[in-house]
């Protein structure tokens, strides 16, 4: 263990070393070092499309993200990184986004990528099945389970794998050809991942161990890969299988003649339109659109993949329904992974797969951890236990201290899962049906469960090294948020006195321009005549004049507007003015203004401008703040590391 440690240390200190080599410091505030590592990812997240890495774009960055790390340091200073509330919102984002990454990083990414690998090959397996229902009981379960494992016994002392395939498999469809399977490719049906998996593990010739699938046991026999043949894009002509009374060269002949037709030159859409029986392609000049493996008989399909070049068709071949000659049109090429990987990952996360995953996940973490247990610590807790464990009145009566086990250097005791017991009641409440033995296994299996992924969560600022900046983003931002709210917002909303002084000596820039008292005048009508007749009269009439001699066909509304504003923009700015009327046939309206009053330029008062005012105020305050910042922390650029990010 010594040898282990020390080996470790200087693993770590040459890393470490390298880092520093490889990560040079850009500047610090107060000794506090920022690498390059970070600004780059905080400059090129926060720029997006305008990253251009100029000098000039850098410097501005620069100065911004200075400006932020002497607050971050003013909040350290303050300790705010100690106030229980912010470690526990900060706690709530670490465990949301670490939920995120495992699920997303650790499960779902990794079958993503593991579908778009296999899905470039396809692969041809033969099986030997024993049926079991998925929700058979125990006891059909240990049976079929012995049937496999006796036959897999066979195989490995020399029972060829065909002449199995004759004495036990159960699936006769396949048993009549060898028990082979057409070709498949990734991903296979729900319910068949293990499948899957071992398809693409074997080496051609190779037989797997026995497997589970939703129709039972299996083992299988790789015999064949290939490229996967994708999807092709086809249309066909189809002449029918004969019915009885016709003679049986007649399809044939018919097909042969069409084919000579297009040989000659004539056009493939014309004929498949006019002779082909498929009729409901057929209105289509043929079109049968994109297809894949497996979904038209073997024939169809072979002859349709072996045509290499767009635009070109088979001779005629035979199939269960006909005679075909067949047209390729376009065969999509395999995606990219970042194009396929969003169409992949949503068929992913319905699949069952997510749930055997993330067991392999637990598997993973605890090799990773080199996760150690004590299985007699839990065989003393279940001796010391009766019934009542069933209820919600249960709690230890007395304490074990054993270890029981352990992720790296982090260690759970029997009291720890006992303390897990007892308060997870539900659980305990409905296990009242199994053994006192089998109810605490249950529990602890779920215990190492929640164990491992508490301990991966912790792994992952030294996985992911965008892990590591969210989170410190999430601290700073908290620590921003609060130091900035105590020095800049909560003084410019609640030092009156301050902001009265600021208004005061600012009151030039808070001016109305001039302004225009509207009337909106809406009539309901749709009739322009009278419409036109309303507004000849409210240029010079008032509502209440208007009221008396068109009754209630009108309502108004008051409105003031400054020069230059949208709602004024169609009229001329000047008493009297009437705009353009605007008819909505929908609602059985026209709508007008009326310019009644032009208010002169005027200075605004502190509450007509106080959202204005106490934003710039805010603005001079941080200003001062951040001077004060300067003078109090040493700031240190090295202008040399900036230069070399320069692209």
């Amino acid at each position: 263990m010594y040898n282990y440690i020390i080996s470790f240390l200087i693993c770590f200190i040459t890393v470490g070393a390298f880092a520093q080599k490889t990560d040079p410091v850009l500047f610090t505030v107060e000794g506090n070092p920022v690498h390059v590592s970070e600004f780059d990812y905080i400059y090129s997240k926060n720029t997006g499309k305008n990253t251009d890495y100029s000098l000039k774009s850098l410097e501005e960055y620069l100065d911004l993200y200075v400006k932020f790390k002497l607050k971050v340091q003013k909040a350290k200073e303050l300790k705010l990184d100690t106030i229980p509330s912010l470690q526990k919102e900060l706690e709530g984002y670490r465990q949301q986004l670490a939920k995120s990454y495992l699920t997303d990083k650790e499960v779902t990414n990794r079958l993503v990528e593991e579908v778009y690998n296999r899905s470039k090959t396809d692969v041809k397996v033969s099986h030997i099945l024993i049926n079991l229902k998925e929700t058979a009981n125990s006891k059909a379960e240990n049976e079929a389970r012995t049937k496999i494992d006796d036959i897999y016994k066979k195989i490995k002392s020399g029972l060829s794998f065909d002449e199995a395939v004759q004495q036990f498999s159960e699936d006769k469809i396949s048993a009549a050809s060898g028990g082979s399977l057409p070709f498949l490719n990734a991903m296979f049906p729900a319910g068949f991942y293990e499948l899957e998996n071992a398809a693409y593990a074997l080496k051609k010739g190779e037989v797997s161990e026995p497997l589970r699938t939703k129709l039972g046991f299996h083992i299988i026999r790789l015999d064949e890969v290939r490229e996967a043949r994708g999807e092709m894009e086809v249309a066909h002509i189809l002449i029918r299988k004969e019915k009885i009374r016709q003679k049986k060269s007649d399809g044939e002949e018919r097909i042969n003649a069409i084919y000579d037709r297009l040989e000659a030159g004539e056009d493939f859409a014309t004929l498949a339109s006019t002779l082909s029986e498929d009729k409901s392609s057929a209105r289509n000049d043929g079109y049968l659109g994109f297809f894949g493996i497996n979904k038209y008989e073997q024939a169809f399909e072979d002859a349709a993949f072996s045509l290499t070049t767009d635009n070109t068709y088979s001779k005629p071949i035979k199939t269960s329904v006909g005679w075909h000659i067949i047209k390729r049109i376009s065969k999509k090429e395999a995606p990219i992974y970042e194009n396929a990987k969003k169409r992949i990952k949503a068929k992913v996360i319905k699949d069952p797969r997510q749930k055997m995953a993330k067991k392999a996940l637990i598997q993973q973490i605890k090799v990773e951890s080199d996760f150690k247990e004590s299985r007699e610590a839990v065989s003393k807790f279940v001796n010391s236990l009766d019934k009542s464990f069933f209820s919600y009145k249960w709690k230890p009566e007395e304490t074990f201290d054993d270890d029981l086990l352990s992720f790296g250097n982090t260690s759970y005791s029997l009291a720890d899962f006992m303390e897990y017991a007892r308060a997870n009641t539900r659980a305990r409440l409905r296990m009242d049906e199994l053994s006192l033995e089998d109810g605490v296994n249950k529990l602890y299996r779920d215990f190492v469960e929640e164990k491992a992924i508490e301990y991966e969560e912790k792994q992952l600022v030294y996985k992911y090294p965008e892990f590591k900046a969210i989170m410190r983003e999430y601290e700073e931002g908290i620590m921003l948020f609060e130091v900035t709210k105590m020095n800049v917002w909560d003084k410019a909303s609640q030092d009156s006195v301050g902001l009265q002084k600021f208004y005061t000596e600012n009151a030039g820039r808070y001016t109305w321009k001039e302004r225009a008292k509207t009337q909106t005048f809406t009539l309901n009508t749709t009739d322009e005549k009278l419409a036109a007749k309303f507004m000849k009269k409210a240029k010079r009439k008032s509502p209440e004049w208007l009221k008396d001699k068109f009754g209630d066909i009108f309502s108004v509304e008051e409105q003031v507007y400054e020069r230059g504003s949208r709602e004024v923009s169609g009229i001329k700015f000047s008493k009297k003015s009437i705009s353009v009327p605007e008819i909505n046939e929908k609602k059985s309206i026209i709508t007008f203004k009326k310019i009644v009053e032009i208010i002169p330029s005027a200075q605004k008062t502190l509450d007509e401008a106080r959202g204005y005012i106490e934003a710039d105020y805010q603005d001079q305050l941080e200003k001062r703040w951040i001077s004060k910042l300067r003078n109090q922390y040493k700031v240190e650029i090295n202008e040399d590391v900036l230069k070399s990010m320069v692209k």
